[in-house]
């Protein structure tokens, strides 16, 4: 199920139900928006204002987060798959598929219109699981045009981000430095040519769980689920890794949202 609120009043509007393992969702028009799903087959699209199903997207495999351009939307499908899907939003059918490194699971558009997927490789001794990557895509030509792999085996790389100018990167990793296990929050360049080595924000307590960036602020939010048993616990920090504070909240903190109006 999805539940809608208000966010003026935090008010249940509306539950959008008889859904798979609904994901992200994605609005591609005023009257229309998409839903991913970790075991259904397809995106289901729905009318925003309505709340009602409108139809589906046959995809064939698993699909998770979404990005738009020029017209066209692009799917990670992740759950042990390694395929970038490209939907026509005028028709809502399936055009196009390119292929990635193993388990994309996030991906943004940077200001040169290019999208950067990042793959975690799948799980340690996954079979046919490879290293983690991250990618980036021209949708022109729907092709990749750079390409970086993570040496460390370790390296599970997820949550990319990116900064309001949409010329830094952020993901959370957990990789080896130094003979030493490693995790936090990492900061890339666009224009970068190799992989940070370090993290710009580590993690004292154990893994950070879920990131967001402030898309007016640039300020970057991480959280950590500790035991997934007990309230987890938020920290904000300044575009260049500064402590700004830190708040406790509820159990499991996964995903941000920020609000825009």
């Amino acid at each position: 199920k999805i539940f809608v609120f208000n966010t003026r009043t935090m008010l249940h509007e509306a539950t959008i139900s008889e859904l798979t393992s609904p994901r992200y969702m994605l609005a591609v028009s005023s009257n229309s928006a998409y839903i991913s799903d970790l075991y259904s087959r397809s995106i289901t699209i729905i009318n925003p204002l309505t709340f009602e199903k409108t139809g589906s997207i046959l995809v064939g495999n698993s699909t998770e987060e979404m990005v738009m351009v020029d017209g066209s939307v692009y799917v990670c499908s992740w759950s042990f798959n390694n395929m970038i899907y490209k939907i026509d939003a005028s028709t809502n059918m399936l055009s196009d598929s390119l292929e990635v490194n193993m388990q994309p699971n996030s991906l943004v558009v940077d200001s040169e219109n290019k999208i950067w997927v990042l793959s975690d490789g799948g799980y340690p001794g996954m079979s046919g699981g490879e290293s983690a990557t991250l990618t980036r895509i021209n949708p022109e030509t729907f092709s990749i045009d750079r390409r970086f792999e993570f040496s460390d085996r370790l390296s599970s790389p997820t949550e990319l981000s990116i900064n309001p100018t949409k010329d830094t990167l952020y993901f959370l990793n957990n990789t080896g430095v130094d003979g030493t296990s490693v995790n936090g929050v990492f900061q890339f360049s666009i224009d970068a040519m190799s992989l940070p080595y370090a993290p710009l924000i580590e993690s004292k307590t154990g893994l950070f769980y879920g990131l967001g960036v402030d898309p007016f602020s640039g300020a970057i939010y991480v959280s950590d689920a500790i035991d997934h048993i007990q309230r987890g616990w938020v920290g904000r920090y300044s575009s260049g890794g500064s402590v700004i504070d830190s708040f406790k909240v509820d159990i499991i903190p996964g995903e941000f949202c920020f609000k825009t109006e």
